[in-house]
């Protein structure tokens, strides 16, 4: 060292910097914010690396893959390098998000500790929902996944139903419907009669008459918890729409007409209503309605009946009349005075002796012809009176009455030929 450096060594050896305490204080506050932040960025390493170890024990433990582990020590791996990255920033908000970042893994912990807690207080392993499915499941917010898994688990179990009516008859549907829906629960419907169901709103109609108490037991999947309600269903009797019928045959006394007539009978109550059709030809609304059938043959006959409780039956039978009631009129007659077929007049009106009225119309509707002495018949003329009407088709209308005074309407359609 030559003598130039020597001096210049002594001079800054004798160089004493002057004292500044605010300089001091802020280095000693940098150096201790230096400090405080390294410890809080070890602790939030430290405490992340124990929540990864232990999810990963819970996932080893329930043979799940670990990619599940992973993924969860990577976020949580994420979030810390975004937080010491902040921290670099700015100290005084570093400090702030470190303390928020401990209460969030403080809470996770707690979220996957109540979580353990669900999934071993599940007695069913085929129901069970396990940790690591909710993750898989969502991802993104596998909290969010448990709570709902809760709800449904602890879902009220109420067995109240209503009905689309209390009083029916016979045969008449009937909708129940449950007020408590759910995707664990179980529904089984006992209606009475020795009839089940398991759906969550049937439908049914009871065959017998009578007073039958209805059951609905709902019960939880999950947690095995059941309820019951019941309400009562009254079934009313339909009327018996059940009928006989008996024909009596063609009489005469003394060449006096009396009328096939066939009598019906029906076992129903004197309080109800009926109403017949007779092969849509004739109706009654009598109980025991007397019907003559003019021709011989099968007919369809229906009852109708009505109960004083409201409720309706029905019923079809078909009949065979053995007797017929004609009389025997001809479809067509020439009136040429040739002496063969020049007049007209029913054949079973000119062999009796009964009272009667016969009236001839022309397809207009005007009266041509009309008499009440079977020896007179139509001779084809207005009246039977001048020149033979023009060929055609006319209608004839022949009311008859048997020995009690009974009328009975007969008609038909005649051709004039020339």
């Amino acid at each position: 060292m030559d003598n130039f450096e020597k001096l210049i060594k002594q001079k800054v050896e004798q160089f004493e910097p002057k004292f500044n305490e605010a300089h001091w204080n802020a280095l000693d506050q940098k150096l201790t914010t230096l400090k405080r932040i390294r410890i809080i960025k070890t602790s939030v390493i430290s405490t992340l690396s124990a929540v990864a170890v232990a999810v990963g024990v819970y996932f080893a433990s329930n043979n799940q893959p670990k990619n599940n582990n992973q993924t969860i020590t990577n976020v949580n791996t994420e979030k810390s390098d975004i937080v010491l990255e902040q921290t670099s920033k700015s100290t005084n908000k570093t400090i702030t998000t470190e303390k928020s970042t401990l209460k969030s893994t403080t809470h996770t912990e707690k979220e996957i500790s109540h979580e353990n807690k669900i999934s071993n207080s599940e007695e069913s392993p085929q129901n069970t929902t396990t940790l690591s499915q909710i993750i898989q499941n969502n991802p993104q917010n596998p909290v969010k996944e448990i709570q709902k898994n809760q709800s449904t688990d602890s879902q009220e179990v109420l067995a109240q139903f209503s009905v689309s009516e209390n009083k029916v008859c016979v045969g008449q549907e009937i909708q129940f419907y449950t007020q408590t829906e759910g995707n664990t629960l179980a529904y089984v419907w006992d209606f009475g009669d020795g009839n089940y169901s398991n759906k969550m709103n049937p439908k049914i109609s009871y065959k017998n008459a009578g007073t039958y108490n209805s059951t609905l037991t709902v019960t939880n999947k999950r947690t095995g918890i059941e309820s019951k309600s019941s309400q009562t269903i009254i079934v009313l009797p339909l009327p018996n729409t059940d009928f006989s019928y008996s024909e009596i045959s063609l009489q005469f006394d003394d060449n006096k007409l009396k009328y096939p007539q066939t009598v019906f009978s029906c076992k129903g109550e004197p309080t109800d209503t009926y109403e017949w059709n007779f092969m849509g030809t004739k109706t009654s609304n009598e109980r025991q309605p007397a019907i003559i059938f003019e021709k011989a043959g099968d007919y369809q006959v229906t009852l109708t009946s009505k109960g004083k409780n409201g409720c309706k039956n029905s019923a079809t039978k078909t009949i065979t009349i053995q007797n017929s009631f004609e009389l025997f009129a001809p479809t067509a007659f020439t009136p040429n005075f040739d002496g063969n077929n020049d007049n007209f007049l029913p054949e079973a009106i000119s062999t009796w002796d009964i009272k009667f009225e016969m009236i001839v119309k022309n397809k207009s509707g005007n009266v041509v012809y009309k008499t009440t002495d079977k020896n007179s018949p139509w001779n084809g003329s207005l009246n039977n009176s001048g020149n033979i009407l023009e060929e055609g088709i006319y209608f004839w209308q022949v009311i008859t009455y048997d020995v009690e005074g009974k009328p009975f309407q007969h008609v038909g359609k005649l051709t004039l030929m020339k």
